[in-house]
């Protein structure tokens, strides 16, 4: 983390060419199907936060870094009209109003996840696909009350990641949850608890159309709630790799690939190419 946050580490000039070519690939595979590509990387938490660490660590990062994710994002503009939608300038602003993560786990709370989400779904609505109206903020009641961080019989849910790594228990005072005002559909969302995150999860919206599916790492199951406005079903495949067949069958409307910065910065797009094999 420290040397991906310095800009220590560094993309080479083969490694941006690696995932242009794949990004691009993967983009044209689908167009031929009459689908849409989009590529999201939500921030770390540190990106969002750099005055939360340590100081000797912000007195060792250079005044004017460039990190992988910025190297990326500039070769991309550059090289490619590949759609990239890098969520780090909509969540700054975002954080001026709220908190967009929470204080003792590492992912983003409900508003965290909303912006991204809305950021999703401009991007789509410029591409032309249809029902890509965004949907307003207000059109959800944002709350931390404690009642919403219960399990079934009220008991506090101590599911933080970062507190557990320090074997604490700890009260989350920025878990803001979005709850869907009486103008949004129903959703009927399935999503898979205790150890397994790596089972599929899905949202059905009866009375909308189209589908959508999503190759993801935990950040994008926050957007179950959200995508049930726009698609009649959204499924979320863990990871990265796509499943030729699957998106065959399927025949979605949009495909989203989202990596979190950290697990963007560590992937290989060689090794996804050659997992896929698209015919």
């Amino acid at each position: 983390m420290i040397d991906h946050y310095c800009g220590i580490l560094q993309f080479s000039e083969r490694d941006l060419e690696d995932w242009q070519r794949l990004l691009e690939r993967r983009r044209q595979w689908l167009a031929v199907r009459g689908i849409q590509y989009l590529l999201v990387v939500a921030p770390d938490k540190q990106s969002l936060y750099p005055d939360k660490l340590p100081v000797w660590l912000l007195r060792a990062t250079p005044p004017h870094r460039q990190t992988k994710l910025d190297q990326f994002v500039a070769y991309m503009k550059t090289h490619s009209t590949m759609p990239i939608i890098d969520l780090r300038p909509a969540l700054m602003e975002a954080k001026q109003h709220a908190p967009v993560f929470q204080m003792t786990d590492i992912h983003w709370n409900e508003y965290g996840a909303f912006i991204g989400y809305d950021a999703i779904i401009h991007a789509l609505a410029k591409q032309q696909v249809p029902g890509m109206t965004p949907v307003p903020l207000d059109a959800y009641f944002a709350t931390n009350h404690p009642s919403e961080n219960t399990d079934q019989a009220g008991n506090p849910r101590w599911d933080s990641d970062l507190a557990d790594m320090l074997g604490v228990k700890m009260a989350e005072s920025n878990a803001v949850y979005m709850v869907p005002g009486p103008t949004l559909a129903g959703c009927q969302t399935f999503l898979p608890g205790g150890e397994h995150i790596r089972e599929m999860a899905f949202v059905k919206t009866p009375q909308l159309q189209s589908r959508a599916m999503i190759y993801q790492d935990s950040f994008a199951r926050f957007w179950l709630p959200f995508m049930g406005n726009h698609f009649g079903e959204t499924d979320f495949f863990w990871q990265y790799q796509f499943d030729a067949q699957e998106i065959t069958r399927q025949k979605p409307a949009v495909v989203i690939s989202e990596f979190l910065e950290s697990k963007f910065n560590i992937t290989d797009p060689n090794q996804l190419s050659k997992l896929e094999a698209l015919p």
